[in-house]
């Protein structure tokens, strides 16, 4: 997630749903992924997603 441009919570739900939508439901957050921020990234957009839930 952290190998593109963008990385906002907003685009990284865009590219959940879109794996979401193909079936897969799985994501590698190795530590090294993304210039070690894949999971600071992901963790955003959770975050982000949770807070629009409520």
């Amino acid at each position: 997630m952290g190998d593109y441009h963008y990385t906002s919570p907003v685009h990284v739900q865009a590219k959940i749903e879109a794996c979401l939508n193909q079936g897969i439901t799985t994501m590698d957050q190795a530590d090294i992924h993304g210039g070690y921020m894949a999971e600071e990234f992901l963790g955003d957009a959770v975050h982000a997603a949770s807070q629009e839930a409520h």
